[in-house]
């Protein structure tokens, strides 16, 4: 880093094959670098030696976070040639990452069959608002249906909510429809 440092100050050559082998990596970013309060800064990220550089990536580590969780963190702040690789070694070769990474599996999405209907398949969400609870009430074929006044239905006094839910429902032109014959219910 003495190299760099010593660039920064007096000028870089004017070839690359002219630089210093540990300097090298920093040829193309020497616009870019400056010293402030004696440490090499690559616009607002410190720029780190290679001695410290184990102990950076632990401490970026600590709470074992992912390897995107992680680079982005380190690239918030810091900076040296090749530090998405080692972060990303790092967490890779980490036996608590790859032992939680496995838990994190994303299930696939459970395809349904299309209804051959409307208000064959309906999910029901039961809206519990503190001045006037209801119910609202989505087609599975056609949800701009349920975007509709109609499709919400205000509890009725006296009526079991089984009864409530398997009553027919209307369309927005007020005609009924046959009653559904599936709920998914969601409360």
């Amino acid at each position: 880093m003495k190299a760099v440092q010593q660039y920064i100050q007096e000028g870089w050559p004017k070839d690359r094959q002219s630089v210093s082998v540990l300097a090298k990596p920093y040829w193309n970013l020497q616009s870019e670098l400056h010293i402030e309060d004696g440490l090499i800064c690559r616009g607002q990220r410190l720029v780190i030696p290679r001695a410290c550089r184990k102990e950076i990536l632990q401490r970026i580590h600590v709470g074992h976070r992912g390897i995107v969780t992680c680079k982005n963190l380190a690239r918030q702040s810091l900076y040296w040639p090749g530090l998405g690789s080692e972060v990303e070694m790092m967490v890779t070769n980490c036996q608590i990452c790859q032992l939680h990474q496995k838990q994190n599996i994303k299930e696939p999405l459970l395809d349904r069959p299309i209804p051959d209907r409307p208000w064959q398949r309906v999910a029901i969400k039961v809206l519990n608002n503190s001045t006037q609870p209801a119910r609202q009430m989505v087609d599975d074929l056609f949800p701009t249906i349920s975007s509709s006044p109609s499709a919400a239905i205000p509890p009725s006094a006296g009526v079991p909510p089984a009864a409530q839910l398997s009553a027919a429902p209307t369309s927005r032109s007020g005609r009924a429809i046959k009653p559904p014959q599936r709920f998914l219910c969601e409360l």
